[in-house]
């Protein structure tokens, strides 16, 4: 729910995301996604390669992964997005908190 400010959405939506310190913490690498949207389909592209696609008129809850088993093209475009996104994001940097990750072992989530 919103207010449009220009005549017309634009015909492509492009979003990035990193759950950070979940992933940080949990995994000990950044994992990084972007998200592109054209009409109703969206596609989602993970730094781990994963490709998905969701027609969100169809499947609005995006629970069926429609993307075909040769997504070459959109994990290409997906990671070159990526690229561009760390290189913009360089200068960031995350200070693991030491109990949290002592605590996180002593409970099994981390070997």
């Amino acid at each position: 729910g919103g207010e449009a400010l220009g005549d017309a959405p634009p015909a492509e939506i492009v979003s990035f995301a990193t759950p950070r310190n979940a992933r940080v913490a949990l995994a000990r690498e950044p994992a990084w996604l972007v998200a592109w949207r054209r009409g109703a389909e969206k596609w989602v592209v993970g730094s781990d390669g994963v490709v998905e696609r969701y027609d969100l008129e169809a499947d609005p809850a995006e629970s069926t992964n429609t993307a075909p088993a040769d997504s070459g093209a959109a994990l290409e475009r997906g990671l070159a997005l990526l690229d561009r996104l760390r290189a913009a994001d360089e200068g960031a940097r995350i200070d693991e908190d030491p109990g949290l990750l002592e605590a996180l072992l002593q409970l099994g989530y981390l070997d």
